[in-house]
């Protein structure tokens, strides 16, 4: 509830902003919808959670139904973070002045980071178990793998983000208020993600 409150909060306070920078967007730009994806989709469950939470932790939900809503929230959260590394990754890759091997090293990396996380979320499946209420008590073991690859991404998108920082930093144009601006958010990035 208290994340709810907090997007609710968030999104009272910046719609002005997104109603000024974002809606005007063509319909075809990519960075808008990742944009109403990150920023409605993520409420929409918090809402669905908050509005079904009494249910699922009943004790009189089947395990089918409990099963299903932890593949949503899996599949949900998925879509979320690699949304949100497409967004660092572009990031790099204007810091690193359009890169065509960058480029192709971030869509690796973010491609293997999302075929890694959906071959555990359909193998995982069959191994989630519920005791009497839709809580999990125990992850399958193969769980540790969605726990360590995004940790990896983050931290190589982190490294570049850095590198690229201190480089700019002894350049002379660090101190521009744009660089400055993606080497604070993805320092942010990074810690709230992990």
């Amino acid at each position: 509830v208290a994340s709810l409150a907090v997007l609710v909060w968030d999104v009272l306070l910046t719609f002005g902003d997104e109603v000024e920078l974002i809606w005007p967007m063509p319909w075809k730009s990519m960075f808008k919808w990742i944009y109403l994806y990150l920023r409605y989709a993520n409420l929409a469950m918090l809402m669905a959670l908050a509005t079904a939470i009494s249910h699922l932790t009943s004790g009189h939900v089947p395990a089918s139904t409990c099963q299903a809503w932890i593949v949503c929230s899996l599949i949900i959260l998925q879509v979320s973070d690699v949304s949100m590394v497409t967004i660092l990754g572009f990031r790099v890759y204007a810091l690193f002045n359009r890169s065509r091997r960058l480029a192709q090293f971030l869509c690796l990396l973010i491609s293997c980071q999302f075929a890694v996380i959906s071959f555990v979320i359909a193998d995982i499946r069959s191994g989630i178990s519920f005791e009497t209420a839709c809580i999990l008590f125990r992850f399958p073991a193969k769980t540790t793998i969605y726990g360590a690859i995004i940790p990896i991404t983050q931290t190589i998108l982190l490294g570049l983000i850095c590198f690229k920082g201190s480089f700019a930093v002894h350049a002379g144009w660090g101190r521009a208020p744009l660089v400055s601006l993606v080497i604070r958010q993805g320092l942010a990035i990074y810690f709230v993600m992990l």
